[in-house]
């Protein structure tokens, strides 16, 4: 993805085949009703919940009350609003010995359902989804130091072709 500034990014390919199986149903569902079948969005989150995101895909936890959406996943289309998450949660980034420093973070490119009914809402600046099954988690990004802010939004069609999230055969990569 040459538009997003770091060399090290990662496509993932974590879900079981059981989690894969039920999210490429809703998104031939979502299709079938007319619908983009998925979008994508960024999430930010402190490099110490990585390694579980990684091994279990992100999970909705907390405490309820967390908001008006109760405990949920959030996700921006804006790169720049995910990257404050990336930092937050108090956590000690890196350790002195990393090729990538002290200073690391963490960001993923989420594939989302496209289904309104579970808080999706294409073109929104965030979207708040309790529902973990219509979120994959498609791309992992990692950032040595200070992100630059930039101007990048994942649902932009400019930015799709940029991205490598538009193929020739499908209008949107499955």
């Amino acid at each position: 993805m040459k538009e997003v500034p770091t060399e090290y990014q990662f496509l993932m390919l974590t879900s079981t085949p059981d989690r894969e199986a039920a999210f490429r149903k809703h998104k031939e569902v979502a299709l079938s009703a007319g619908r983009l079948g998925s979008i994508y969005m960024f999430h930010g989150s402190p490099i110490g919940n990585w390694h579980s995101i990684l091994r279990t895909g992100l999970r909705v936890q907390g405490q309820p009350g967390l908001g008006a959406s109760g405990p949920s996943i959030w996700m921006a289309n804006h790169f720049a609003t995910s990257i404050g998450y990336c930092q937050k949660g108090g956590y000690q980034a890196g350790w002195s010995k990393s090729r990538f420093g002290q200073q690391v973070m963490c960001m993923g490119m989420l594939e989302v359902i496209n289904d309104s009914g579970k808080g999706v809402v294409p073109g929104r600046h965030v979207n708040v989804v309790s529902d973990t099954s219509i979120i994959a988690t498609r791309y992992f990004l990692i950032f040595k130091g200070n992100i630059p802010q930039i101007q990048l939004q994942a649902n932009n069609n400019k930015n799709k072709r940029y991205l490598g999230l538009v193929n020739k055969k499908e209008k949107y990569r499955t």
